[in-house]
């Protein structure tokens, strides 16, 4: 208790650490299927093949054809960097080169900490400033999230930087700060292009607040420096200058993207994940004057993001990643405010303690299953398994239930053969003319022995050597709506 009195800040950053190593060795697999398919598969193909390019000079991107890319290959070739690195270290799978991926990705998450603590103590007080970086520690989706490649974490990571420099440009006056501030806002607008929504307010904020034209030249050059960085990149890589941009604007612009989906949805998502009815003080706090006019940049930053995601066709939950940090920082900025105004929040001091150890207790059991959850593992673990036996394998995996996108980057791409069945019938596998397999994953939603016995009458006797059981999370999720949320569970079996 004496350290973390004397050293608050470092004792916070100690439990940051400690949370992002639990997360690193216990949370693997992947949350959703963009950080797992549209990253990782990706780069770790160009790894283990030596080559990014098929035969016809294509970009290689899984099954999507080089001019379909809607993503810039920056992160992935960053990716690629650190499975590189993890090859020179000795690791030669993905489950081994995993770990370090998820310990570089949780290090660079120390960002989102160290510039919410920077700004918060720029403008208040080192109370204040703890408070933010205690909360971007520990907050429950924080610490899963950080060991994810989610490319909205990943430009959240770039984008608070940016906005922190051109905030304290400003107010310092120092504008050469808004070159950088530029380049990390374009760099973020490279990994995930939605990020620049976040960014593009402080174009028109450097105009009314200083007048004059060379700060304005600053970020904007130096956010055109990174368009022709992207554009050339893609020159490279696709063939046609800033062709992933070109790809992606479009695709969406020509799938009618406005108003597929209630407006407040994400409304509802902020009311949800801030715990309510915590969250209906934290939200309130925002929007005060003091907020809007002392904190201009990471407000309208916040607001623009948050409202042209709510008015866009596609709405998922890791969307607002990006804009979390602006929400801690913009919330307890307002809670500040009410303190020292003395209003009715300042007054009720059973009401402000009961709802700060409310949200506390809440978030701490989300916290635990989060930071803990293996996501996928009912896709991940029988990879792993087989991976690990000896010799050459092939392996038929059953998805004769449900369409199922598997990980194979995690099996071994040296073995025989690796055949596998979507949504087909057991009687055409004879017309497959697939051969007898080593072993079979099942998956499967409580038909077990039919499936075994429809293998056995291919393929002969059958062994489960390996259950991979739901991730807790999954198996909640499962529990709370059977319908829509597999169990995500496998089975390993062995022929003779």
């Amino acid at each position: 208790m004496k350290f973390i009195k004397q050293h608050p800040y470092l004792s916070i950053l100690i439990l940051a650490l400690f949370l992002r190593i639990i997360a690193v060795i216990w949370s693997q697999g992947f949350m959703a299927s963009d950080d797992h398919y549209q990253t990782i598969t990706v780069a770790w193909n160009w790894h283990t093949s030596g080559e990014c390019f098929n035969e016809d000079g294509e970009l290689t991107w899984g099954h999507i054809a080089g001019r379909d890319i809607m993503r810039s290959p920056l992160y992935n070739l960053f990716l690629l960097f650190i499975f590189k690195i993890g090859s020179f270290l000795g690791l030669s799978s993905l489950y081994s080169q995993m770990f370090l991926q998820r310990i570089v990705h949780a290090l660079l998450s120390f960002i989102l900490i160290i510039y919410t603590h920077k700004y918060l103590k720029e403008e208040f007080d080192d109370d204040t400033a703890n408070l933010g970086a205690l909360i971007m520690s520990v907050f429950f989706i924080i610490p899963f999230a950080s060991v994810r490649n989610l490319i909205e974490m990943c430009s959240a990571e770039l984008l608070i930087p940016s906005l922190y420099l051109s905030h304290i440009a400003l107010k310092r006056k120092n504008y050469n700060k808004l070159f950088l501030a530029g380049i990390l806002a374009g760099l973020a607008w490279m990994i995930r292009p939605h990020t620049v929504l976040a960014a593009l307010p402080v174009i028109p904020i450097i105009w009314f607040e200083v007048r004059k034209i060379k700060p304005l030249l600053l970020y904007c050059s130096a956010l055109l420096m990174v368009v022709i960085f992207s554009g050339f990149l893609d020159l490279f890589t696709v063939g046609t200058f800033l062709w992933t941009s070109i790809k992606y604007i479009t695709a969406n612009l020509s799938s009618a993207p406005w108003g597929e989906q209630p407006f407040y949805q994400y409304a509802m998502l902020l009311v949800l994940v801030l715990f309510p009815p915590f969250s209906f003080v934290f939200l309130a706090a925002i929007f005060q004057k003091a907020v809007i006019h002392k904190h201009k940049i990471m407000f309208w930053g916040f607001a623009c993001f948050f409202v042209m995601h709510s008015i866009y066709r596609s709405k998922f939950e890791r969307y607002m990643i990006p804009i979390l940090p602006l929400l801690m920082i913009l919330g307890i900025a307002g809670f500040y405010y009410w303190y020292h105004k003395r209003n009715w929040y300042y007054q009720r001091k059973k009401l402000r303690i009961g709802l700060w150890v409310y949200a506390a207790i809440i978030n701490l059991l989300f916290l635990i299953p989060a930071t803990l959850n293996y996501s996928h593992k009912g896709r991940i673990e029988p990879m792993v398994y087989i991976d690990h036996q000896p010799g050459s394998k092939s392996v038929i995996f059953d998805c004769t239930e449900r369409d199922l996108l598997i990980p194979y980057v995690y099996f071994d791409s040296n073995s025989d053969s690796i055949s596998y069945n979507k949504l087909i019938s057991y009687s055409e596998i004879n017309d497959l003319q697939i051969p007898k397999p080593d072993y079979a994953v099942i998956f499967t939603e409580g038909k077990l022995a039919e499936h075994i016995d429809s293998l056995e009458s291919y393929f002969g006797k059958a062994e489960i050597v390996k259950h991979s059981k739901a991730s807790t999370i999954d198996y909640i999720l499962h529990k709370l709506n059977p319908r829509y949320n597999h169990s995500n569970q496998a089975w390993v079996v062995k022929f003779d």
